[in-house]
């Protein structure tokens, strides 16, 4: 869990565009962006569970594989 608050999309961003916090990754390694979701879960009718992804400009943006 990286935020747990109400959704602004600016802060959010700034969340996105951070360093990996995965266990082991090397230091500096970007961050793909951040999976958000409702506080309590939902679903949609045609699309089932409810859940956003966003992508960091870094990670779109690099050559890195």
């Amino acid at each position: 869990l990286i935020y747990a608050g109400p959704f602004n999309h600016d802060h959010l961003k700034i969340f996105a565009e951070g360093d990996s916090t995965v266990p082991g990754a090397p230091i500096g390694h970007m961050r793909e962006g951040l999976v958000i979701c409702p506080t309590e879960e939902r679903f949609g009718p045609s699309a089932g569970r409810l859940a956003l992804k966003m992508i960091s400009e870094r990670y779109w943006t690099s050559e890195e594989e």
